[in-house]
């Protein structure tokens, strides 16, 4: 049989010229080869149908469509078992073969389409990426991108915000709105939670210092500070009245330096600054972070019975209405303004 490439050649050394006994003695093929496949030219070969041939299964087929009607649920195991007690011989995948074929398909599962009518609902989300701009090479920042979807025709609006926060969401919100031309009855709002809350609902030291150590384990550190840094007043409650996690310490100094001289912060404690050490875990941390504070700072201590156990005074004793002092080891806090007046001996500091 002579090859494709063998074919080519003979064609090419024939339109070269070349007569067949040349040819032939060229290729070592017989004369008569040659004058065959020059005659036949390049044509694509023609093949004949093949007759099909019979299976063993063949004379089961019936009984077996019967079956299979009737259960489509039957395994190709359990025919087979059922034919070879009618006498058939063959093996086990010439059978799973022709059930396969006979086999009726599976009814299609009832579907029911959400569909929305036109103006009626929109759904808003937000996607984060990782993107490094070319102002800054080699510096990766996160980025949020705000989609907001039309339930009937599925139109999208998106647009990349560098917070993800409620003012962003607002801003997208109003913009989407005048780029549609109108606002849908209805909103759903994912992720929300996030934008709303998780972006400025740290109130207590433990809470703040959470989002900080998660901000650091997300990648997002520098973005969280940032983000801290704009309001004009920072208030951060009750420190020392919960542990801050390891290393909480270190972030909260990344923190109040940040903000140094920058913004202003309120801060609530009901441990003295001699005990901030035992507080965040690092005595060098808590001078770090006290010599920033104190600077320009102007330092209110509070004493005296809580304020809200005012009309239950009789329910507790004194000792336990009597807010807790600054304990030993505090820096002695200076009142500014006036000296006080001349107290009696029962109200001498002791």
């Amino acid at each position: 049989m002579v090859k494709l490439g063998e074919f080519v050649m003979i064609l090419d050394l024939h339109r070269q010229g070349m007569s067949l006994s040349a040819i032939s003695r060229r290729t070592g093929m017989d004369r008569k080869t040659i004058r065959k496949y020059v005659q036949q030219g390049l044509e694509p070969p023609a093949y004949k149908s093949r007759t099909p041939k019979g299976s063993v299964v063949d004379p089961y087929r019936a009984y077996l469509a019967e079956r299979v009607a009737q259960w489509p649920e039957l395994t190709a195991r359990r025919l087979l078992r059922e034919i070879r007690d009618l006498g058939y011989g063959g093996g086990y995948t010439t059978v799973k073969e022709a059930v396969s074929a006979l086999r009726p398909a599976a009814a299609t599962a009832f579907e029911r389409r959400f569909e929305t009518p036109p103006g009626k609902q929109a759904q808003v989300d937000f996607a984060h990426f990782r993107a490094t701009f070319a102002d800054e090479p080699g510096t990766e920042r996160v980025v949020w991108l705000f989609s907001l979807v039309l339930g009937h025709s599925r139109l999208m609006w998106a647009r990349f915000v560098p917070h993800q926060d409620l003012q962003a969401v607002l801003r997208c919100l109003g913009a989407a709105f005048e780029a549609i031309g109108g606002v849908p009855a209805e909103v759903l709002f994912d992720r929300m939670k996030t934008a709303v809350q998780d972006e400025g609902d740290e109130g207590t030291l433990a809470d703040l210092v959470t989002a900080l150590a998660k901000a650091e384990r997300e990648g997002v550190l520098r973005e969280r500070l940032r983000f801290l840094c704009r309001p004009a007043l920072l208030i951060v409650d009750e420190i020392g009245y919960l542990p801050v996690v390891p290393g909480g310490g270190n972030l909260f100094f990344q923190l109040v330096n940040a903000r140094y001289e920058r913004g202003a912060m309120i801060l609530t404690s009901n441990r003295g600054f001699g005990e901030w050490g035992e507080v965040f875990g690092d005595a060098v941390v808590a001078t770090a972070l006290l010599d920033r504070l104190l600077h320009h700072a102007v330092v209110v201590q509070i004493e005296g019975a809580s304020y809200r156990m005012r009309k239950h005074a009789g329910l507790v004793s004194e000792n336990a209405l009597t807010r807790p002092s600054a304990g030993p080891g505090a820096t002695p806090l200076q009142r500014r303004g006036r000296p006080p007046k001349n107290r009696t001996p029962d109200h001498a500091p002791g």
